[in-house]
């Protein structure tokens, strides 16, 4: 787990479940350029209400949102029904939101009643 203060209020968290570890240089880098550019938008989140607004505004492909988009445990951890668990690359914090980027270019948010939005961007 690497914590980064990316600016006053957005902090990430690289591996926050341990999963990826141990985390040498050479895997950090790895799981840092698997994110490409989305946290770089997040970046500029601020000037929006909310996480999502930010990515779809940013993204120029965003073709909707899953439906019936499976499960987030507490510990970010997502999970779809018959498909192996995916563990958050990245856990990103920003007002109420928490911000999660997985392997296969899923995203997702959770805020803090619990609301939560899943997508896809590759």
């Amino acid at each position: 787990m690497i914590l980064i203060q990316l600016n006053d209020n957005l902090t990430a968290t690289l591996d926050p479940t341990g999963h990826y570890a141990p985390i040498s240089v050479e895997k950090a880098h790895h799981l840092i350029e698997s994110l490409g550019f989305i946290p770089a938008w997040l970046s500029s989140a601020l000037d929006y209400p909310n996480i999502r607004s930010a990515l779809i505004d940013q993204y120029q492909y965003y073709m909707g949102d899953f439906v019936g988009g499976g499960e987030i445990d507490s510990n970010g951890v997502y999970t779809f029904p018959d498909d192996p668990p995916l563990y958050p690359i990245i856990e990103m914090k920003l007002r109420d939101e928490t911000f999660y980027q997985y392997p296969y270019g899923i995203v997702a948010t959770v805020n803090d009643n619990g609301e939560k939005w899943i997508s896809r961007f590759d």
